[in-house]
């Protein structure tokens, strides 16, 4: 907003300006044509919006679940299906209701159920068995989104919605399945670098979508025609993949400062009390540091087992 949207003067109304930024703030862009399809603060931020929305239902979500989770997983699953299915009838509206929370309950739905069945399986043995499960589980996500991208420019986005939940059952799988084989192969998909990637690979993604149009807007890669990804060949496009993936990668992994609830819970009191007594005051930073430390020692709690997400004290909690 402050480096590229207003500098360069890409509202085309100051009422636009205000609606982007108002939605923007409260997690509603994806409602909105302009807002999600066009905004030039960055079209990405759309996951963000589903993000969002999502929490505000998961306190009521983890409470059903935890009582009734096969009627709760069944009807996200069904409210997924039956939204996405009236999305497909509305064909020439995908773009703006493809990626709408409704339309990925289903994912949220498996994620919640794999987890549900670690907890359940926790005292188990962990076996070897299910290491090649887990990795054909892996390979079953990259077969999927393969299958997915096949599909030509105009097909993808129905292609998306067809193949969304194929994906997330891969996905679930190898959630499950990697949390059943011994504790030894941990380091295959925890280890050092595959936990630095899963920290940078949402500011990769969101880096990546606005690169992708700057630099095709700066002619990098050079190139003469309108349409350079069918004009100028795979060597182009090669460049230019190339080029914006390595971009995003090293921007990602620019740090912003940390927020004082971070430093807290990271056992850095001292450093993020003087953050907030530089913003709110010493009394008040005081305070606040209490309310901090009390809220991370619930969490702490909670997290001990994952039926406790069930807990009734957990919807306030969160709200």
């Amino acid at each position: 907003l402050l480096f590229v949207a207003l500098p360069h003067e890409l509202y085309s109304s100051p009422q636009n300006g205000i609606k982007d930024v108002f939605l923007h703030l409260t997690f509603l862009q994806n409602q909105d044509a302009y807002t999600y399809l066009s905004t030039p603060i960055g079209v990405a931020s759309w996951t963000i919006a589903v993000e969002m929305q999502f929490y505000l239902l998961f306190p009521l979500l983890a409470r059903a679940f935890g009582k009734r989770p096969a009627l709760t997983f069944s009807l996200m699953t069904l409210a997924a299906l039956v939204s996405r299915a009236l999305v497909a009838l509305r064909a020439h509206e995908l773009s703006l209701w493809l990626n709408q929370l409704p339309c990925m309950l289903d994912l949220y739905a498996l994620g919640m159920l794999a987890a549900h069945l670690l907890e359940k399986r926790a005292d188990a043995p962990r076996r070897w068995v299910f290491f090649p499960l887990a990795l054909l589980a892996l390979f079953g996500a990259f077969a999927v989104l393969w299958r997915q991208n096949a599909a030509g420019d105009s097909e993808i986005k129905m292609a998306q919605l067809l193949w969304r939940l194929p994906l997330g059952v891969c996905g679930a799988a190898f959630l499950y399945f990697s949390g059943r084989a011994p504790e030894r192969l941990d380091r295959v998909f925890g280890n050092r670098a595959v936990r630095f990637l899963s920290a940078i690979s949402y500011n990769f993604y969101i880096w990546h979508q606005f690169l992708a149009v700057k630099l095709k807007e700066f002619h990098i890669p050079a190139y003469v025609s309108e349409f350079p990804q069918m004009s100028e060949g795979r060597a182009w496009q090669t460049k230019y993949t190339l080029l914006c993936f390595a971009a995003a990668f090293l921007l990602s992994m620019v740090r912003a400062p940390e927020s004082p609830r971070f430093l807290i819970q990271a056992g850095k009191t001292e450093e993020g009390f003087a953050v907030l007594e530089h913003i709110i005051g010493t009394e008040q930073a005081r305070l606040r540091t209490d309310d901090i430390h009390a809220s991370v020692k619930l969490e702490t709690e909670m997290s001990h087992e994952f039926h406790d997400l069930f807990r009734p004290g957990l919807q306030k909690a969160l709200i």
